[in-house]
């Protein structure tokens, strides 16, 4: 325990030291000295847990009286090695105070869940009040090749979206559309090129193929930003009488779509395996028959030449971490976002989402464990099994029958005039 805490501490002085570092050398992590994950240390992970939650707390202040608040940044190894241990069953998180909900505050607005497929589960998702402009921003992350990358960004992204805010100039910019979708992308761009530092100083498993999708929403007067890369999808909920109805808020993105494949074979006309379907089959299919999001953070080995392993001349980068960014104008029917990973939206389409969101109305909670429970219902249903059975086989070998689940739902009341 006494060599763990004395690489705590040496972690928490490279997180001291790191905003100088990080604007003179492009901000790239030095930081690696908690990459373990020995059987020892994990047996004491809940005891680490509260050191570590006092440290962060003692270690924030100090931060904050310097004007820097991206301490979290050193500590990213440290959460890697511990978030596996509490994300082994579901949960549901709710931040309370429905009759206090306030324009563009985040409390009293979520409730969010997580359902484990693999053993760890690969997703992420975070919510969070924005600090430089008045607006809180949502994120779900869906993770491949496993669950390092979705939780370096789950910790970082938003950070960072908030650090370019107050970095970037606005009235360098036409309108604060522009601004803010800038911002997003300087933040997904830092992520990109922060965790490839990591990870070919090689103490992050399979460093060159592990991945992540990311859909973020930032949500500010009666605008929502949707920046998206990957097949992560989020619908608006709205009113419609005596129904809801929802309005998708982002594009998929992967190889299955029709429009991304013709994208990718009109960008790299000489890469015949560009995109290749296993078994004939429509829905499976992958960008040079490795991936099938056609835009991730990490994935390396498909970006990069000196870490491509396939036949043939290396023409990439073949997928781009670069988000698509949609602004939807809020409506004063629009009750609720459901943003999600895709081991939803493989069981259920938005019109279920709209129905079940009215069957559930004015309870964000219900609506998030009623989207849960019918989706693992229609996965038992596909396999001929019930419910229990389905939930009754370990974690990981339930992979092939459903996907990991995350689901966010924001409240929208009061947020538009």
């Amino acid at each position: 325990m006494s060599q763990f805490l004395q690489k705590f501490t040496q972690g928490l002085k490279m997180g001291s030291n790191l905003f100088q570092h990080r604007l003179s050398q492009q901000r790239m992590f030095l930081t690696n000295q908690f990459w373990r994950q020995n059987q020892n240390q994990q047996q004491q992970s809940s005891e680490i847990t509260q050191v570590v939650n006092n440290q962060e707390q003692n270690f924030q202040r100090d931060q904050q009286r310097k004007g820097f608040n991206y301490w979290i940044a050193g500590l990213v190894p440290l959460f890697l090695f511990l978030e596996d241990q509490r994300r082994k069953k579901e949960q549901i998180n709710c931040f309370w105070g429905k009759n206090n909900l306030k324009k563009n505050r985040i409390t009293g607005r979520i409730a969010s869940t997580e359902y484990n497929a693999n053993d760890p589960i690969e997703d992420r998702h975070v919510c969070k009040q924005l600090k430089n402009i008045d607006a809180y921003v949502c994120a779900v992350f869906d993770g491949h090749g496993g669950w390092s990358l979705s939780e370096y960004a789950s910790k970082l992204l938003i950070d960072e979206i908030d650090l370019q805010l107050d970095q970037l100039k606005k009235k360098e910019y036409k309108n604060e559309e522009q601004y803010i979708s800038e911002a997003i992308t300087k933040a997904y761009e830092y992520i990109e090129i922060s965790f490839y530092e990591l990870a070919i100083q090689g103490k992050i498993a399979r460093p060159f193929n592990v991945g992540s999708c990311a859909l973020v929403t930032l949500i500010k007067d009666d605008k929502v930003y949707a920046a998206n890369i990957g097949d992560c999808k989020g619908v608006i909920i709205s009113e419609n009488g005596k129904e809801f109805q929802a309005r998708k808020i982002n594009h998929k993105q992967n190889a299955n779509s029709k429009k991304e494949q013709d994208r990718l074979k009109k960008t790299f006309p000489s890469d015949q395996d560009i995109v290749i379907c296993k078994r004939n089959n429509q829905s499976a299919c992958y960008v040079k028959g490795r991936l099938m999001p056609t835009r991730a953070f990490g994935d390396y080995h498909l970006k990069i030449k000196d870490h491509f392993k396939g036949k043939g001349q290396f023409n990439g980068p073949y997928i781009t971490a670069k988000p698509e960014i949609q602004v939807h104008q809020l409506k004063k029917e629009d009750k609720y976002i459901v943003m999600a990973s895709d081991g939803l939206w493989d069981e259920m389409n938005k019109a279920t989402i709209a129905k079940i969101a009215y069957e559930n109305k004015n309870d964000k909670s219900k609506i998030v464990s009623s989207l849960l429970s019918s989706a693992l219902q229609h996965a038992a249903d596909e396999k001929k099994l019930t419910l229990k059975q389905l939930g009754d086989i370990p974690a990981g070998e339930r992979r092939s029958l459903h996907d990991d689940i995350t689901i966010v739902c924001v409240e929208l009341d009061k947020q538009s005039n």
